[in-house]
């Protein structure tokens, strides 16, 4: 009987230490330090929450940046890679179709390679970014349908460059761009 009035205040420690107190104090820290982070890295627009710099959104329109493909149409609930390696034949046709899709929305870009980040989807449907060559690779389709200036057009890649995230510890990863944000930032232009 000793044991088992042992092993529930054992349990009762763990429960209290482990449920309450350490999540209890990680709130606190993330809250406290992180504040941006830990809320969810909530971007706003003239004081109204527009998404997460975490998330890609949806763009459709031609005068923005088109986010990396989604597996999961972009939404948080299903997100998800395909699953499709690239024997699979409807791999093998959705990326033919986004070729078809970019070359028609680019027709600027016959003699460029379309980067392969801008036809595959990434692993969580999610990610919001882009390497700077797809971002690039964009660049005179959303100049010419804001009807940009020469210039306006050379700020713009100065934009890019300026937004475009080096790898974590200078050799962790690659060089990124994330979309969300630029588009955001083309509503300041």
């Amino acid at each position: 009987m000793m044991r088992l009035f042992t092993a529930l205040r054992l349990y009762l420690l763990i429960v209290l230490i482990a449920g309450l107190a350490y999540p209890a104090l990680i709130a606190v820290v993330g809250s406290t330090f992180f504040r941006g982070k830990a809320t969810g890295s909530i971007a706003t627009q003239k004081g109204i929450p527009v998404g997460s710099e975490l998330l890609a959104q949806s763009f459709k329109d031609e005068r923005y940046f088109w986010p990396r493909p989604s597996a999961a149409d972009f939404a948080t609930v299903a997100s998800g890679a395909s699953q499709l390696g690239p024997t699979s034949e409807k791999f093998s046709s959705n990326v033919a179709a986004r070729i078809a899709f970019i070359r028609k929305a680019h027709p600027d870009s016959a003699g460029l390679s379309i980067p392969a980040d801008f036809l595959t989807t990434s692993a969580s449907g999610l990610d919001p970014h882009l390497s700077p060559e797809s971002v690039v690779f964009q660049l005179s389709r959303v100049a010419k349908a804001r009807n940009l200036s020469l210039e306006k057009k050379e700020k713009l890649r100065e934009l890019i460059d300026c937004m475009t995230e080096k790898p974590f510890l200078g050799m962790i990863g690659e060089k990124r761009v994330n979309v969300f944000l630029l588009n955001m930032k083309l509503e300041e232009i």
